[in-house]
């Protein structure tokens, strides 16, 4: 069942019981106002006839209260003492009796009482007065008010309704627009944003959407450039393999076999033969435990991930002695499953290198700890006294942005403070396993 259907078939419901509780209310005033009109009739009657007692017995001046428009709804009778009932006046007939529907004077008309007043004649003989009500001409007086008063509850529902739809009709579009959009998020479109709408909720849905897809599309290209640059990195880093393999091994066995060969061809091979073979042997263990500490760092695997890090700050510090690095870690650091452990390694890795390149900083603080409660996680501090910049111009480098990735990839939480002159510091919060 559709919305609109639903809000159609509400309205129409409300719009029932409105006016089924109109019409009751309306009916029981008409009745109720009906009834003391008639009341008012009766009693007004009586006043007069009592007004004109000193009249003589003819029934002339009861001609004239019974023609009043006052007693319209009246029937008087006279009863004279000999029995004779003399009609006084003629009843109106009710102008709009033929137009009103007879459920509409069931519902309003009920019985009245007849009055009957005794008349004193000069002659000493009583004659009586009978009055009777006929509510007719009234109860089609109030069968017009009550069409017209329907008639604007009609007229008002309409407009009402129309309006409804006018604006609900206004609110689909606005929504059909929306579903648009995240239809376009959804498939990666970011280049679809909502236009402001009249309506301030949804002007303000729409800057929300239009902020996500901003946000989505920045992400979006930022993990297109890191996906560019990885690839980039991984040729690279074949090439280099590629490159140390013909130029290291290659030649290293190339120097390997002339010497077996040349031994070969000597019947006394010479004492000097031997040492060169050890010597390019040597060479050759040292470029394979480079190419394999550059594509997996061995001691994490074979030591863990403190004795990694010690590896990995002694290596640098060598490389830039100018460059303090300070690293503080606590023991259930070794004890973090193997998977996490070789991104917090390469997430170091990345950190200490771009300060190494970009911060120009004399000290390095790394701080590793592992927070039991309220789940286990690891907190890894790095901060720098560099010289710092604009946290929003750092985020775009590949750095930062594979660290990111890194982080996004195990579920944890990476938090970036930086300024000019201040250096930067990097929070990184990682949820590990019970290390049970």
């Amino acid at each position: 069942m559709s919305l609109r259907y639903q809000i159609n078939l509400r309205i129409l419901f409300t719009l029932l019981v409105v006016l089924i509780l109109g019409a009751t209310a309306i009916i029981f005033q008409a009745r109720v106002a009906v009834a003391k009109e008639v009341h008012s009739s009766v009693q007004l009657t009586i006043q007069l006839i009592k007004l004109s007692l000193n009249k003589t017995d003819n029934p002339t001046w009861l001609h004239d209260i019974a023609s009043l428009k006052e007693t319209r709804h009246l029937k008087i009778h006279l009863i004279q003492p000999t029995g004779q009932v003399l009609q006084l006046g003629v009843p109106n007939k009710p102008l709009f009796y033929k137009q009103t529907p007879r459920w509409f004077i069931w519902l309003v008309d009920k019985p009245y009482p007849t009055v009957t007043y005794s008349l004193a004649r000069v002659d000493n003989k009583l004659a009586q007065i009978k009055i009777s009500a006929n509510a007719l001409d009234e109860i089609s007086e109030a069968w017009q008010e009550t069409k017209v008063f329907f008639s604007v509850i009609l007229l008002l529902s309409c407009a009402l309704f129309l309006a409804v739809n006018l604006i609900f009709r206004q609110v689909l579009q606005t929504v059909e627009k929306i579903l648009q959009t995240l239809s376009a998020i959804e498939n990666e479109n970011y280049q679809l944003p909502l236009p402001t709408f009249s309506i301030s909720e949804f002007s303000r849905i729409a800057q929300a959407i239009n902020h996500l897809t901003a946000t989505l599309h920045k992400t979006q290209q930022d993990n297109q450039r890191l996906t560019l640059h990885s690839l980039d990195i991984a040729e690279e880093q074949r090439q280099t393999l590629a490159q140390e393999l013909h130029d290291e091994l290659g030649q290293s066995l190339t120097a390997i076999k002339v010497l077996a060969v040349t031994g070969k061809k000597n019947t006394h091979p010479t004492v000097e033969i031997y040492p060169n073979i050890i010597t390019v042997c040597d060479h050759l263990f040292k470029v394979v435990r480079s190419m394999m500490k550059n594509l997996h760092p061995l001691i994490l695997t074979e030591l863990g991930l403190t004795a990694s890090l010690h590896d990995l700050v002694n290596h640098w510090q060598h490389c830039t002695p100018a460059l303090k690095i300070h690293l503080v870690y606590f023991t259930q650091v070794d004890d973090i499953p193997a998977k996490i452990a070789i991104q917090v390694f390469r997430i170091i890795q990345e950190a200490i290198t771009n300060t190494v390149r970009h911060a120009q900083a004399r000290h390095l603080a790394i701080r590793l700890e592992v927070i039991v409660l309220p789940s286990p996680t690891l907190a890894l501090q790095i901060e720098d006294d560099g010289i710092g910049c604009d946290a929003a111009s750092l985020s775009f480098g590949f750095g930062l942005l594979g660290i990111k990735a890194r982080v996004k990839s195990l579920a944890g939480v990476f938090s970036l403070e930086s300024a000019k002159n201040q250096g930067v510091k990097i929070n990184i919060r990682l949820p590990v396993a019970d290390s049970k």
